[in-house]
């Protein structure tokens, strides 16, 4: 199994859906920004998630808000309406947490520079240095 994380801000309000066998399914996407070079680069993250969760949750899902998603990749391809084969980027959600709700007068430029109510990394291991007797091979 591969596993997927995107943190990022929601693009688009969750389209909940029943497929043809009637489970409900949730479709939103997610844009997950990162600075290279003084520029920014969106890469856009199409997310569904299924079944109950996707029933409980997808009122939640609104555009503007950071949120946190984890799952299952899946990389799909097509033709647009060019002919010009494209790629797509989609993630089977598992689990999700909402991290910021966007407030009304807020722009999606400003959730997305939000910081997380706390933010601290717990050091993984003790002991910072290392030798090569330390390295078990």
């Amino acid at each position: 199994m591969i596993k997927m994380i995107a943190l990022g801000v929601v693009g688009r309000d969750a389209e909940l859906m029943e497929s043809k066998n009637g489970n409900a399914y949730a479709k939103f996407s997610v844009a997950v920004t990162k600075k290279i070079k003084g520029e920014y680069q969106t890469t856009w993250v199409s997310c569904v998630m299924f079944g109950e969760r996707a029933q409980s949750v997808a009122q939640y899902i609104q555009k503007g808000s950071k949120c946190y998603v984890e799952g299952e990749p899946s990389a799909n391809a097509y033709a647009d309406k060019q002919g010009k084969v494209r790629g797509d980027l989609s993630l089977i959600v598992q689990d999700i947490q909402i991290l910021h709700e966007r407030r009304p007068q807020e722009t999606v430029e400003q959730v997305a520079e939000t910081k997380p109510a706390f933010s601290q990394t717990a050091p993984m291991f003790a002991q910072t240095e290392f030798t090569e007797d330390d390295i078990p091979f």
